[in-house]
């Protein structure tokens, strides 16, 4: 009897929603489709085909922060692991990995005012709708956000979250 091995960290659960995604190449968001997703990272399929290695931003459609899904996170940063095409006419799968997740603040105890806020790393006053929260209780503006997901885990990133956390030994 063989054994077949999966390269797979997390096991995926069946998931469909809506997200919208963009590269740094792209001007515009473009709609999709997800259809599954892990603790590690997701799957979708678009009408435009990505490339392994490129960064891309997605924003969940269906936002539910009290829920155990993708949708509990309204923002994600992540690397296009792989791509594949489905059929003739254009449709691509994606296999993308985590870099950040975010979600849209909406809890203003912290905040002087009630529409703005400031980024925990740059320090810019944006609404409190352009405001992501990391895993780490980071409230980070869009730019920020996307930048500190596009760092790959290491050093670098651990002293940009722990200095921006206020955790610096």
């Amino acid at each position: 009897m063989a054994r077949y091995f999966t390269r797979r960290v997390h096991s995926r659960k069946y998931y469909e929603a809506p997200i919208m995604y963009a590269t740094y190449r792209m001007r515009d968001c473009r709609d999709a489709t997800m259809y599954n997703y892990s603790w590690g990272g997701m799957y979708f399929e678009s009408d435009h085909e990505l490339r392994p290695g490129w960064p891309v931003y997605i924003k969940m459609i269906n936002f539910m922060p009290e829920s155990y899904t993708p949708g509990a996170y309204k923002a994600y940063i992540a690397e296009v692991v792989w791509t594949k095409k489905i059929a003739e006419m254009p449709v691509y799968g994606a296999g993308v990995k985590y870099m950040a997740k975010g979600s849209i603040m909406t809890d203003c105890r912290n905040i002087s005012t009630s529409d703005c806020a400031a980024c925990d790393l740059c320090g810019d006053k944006v609404s409190l709708a352009e405001i992501h929260e990391t895993d780490d209780s980071l409230h980070l503006c869009l730019n920020c956000f996307k930048q500190l997901g596009l760092l790959v885990g290491g050093k670098l990133k651990d002293s940009i979250v722990k200095f921006a956390v206020g955790n610096v030994v």
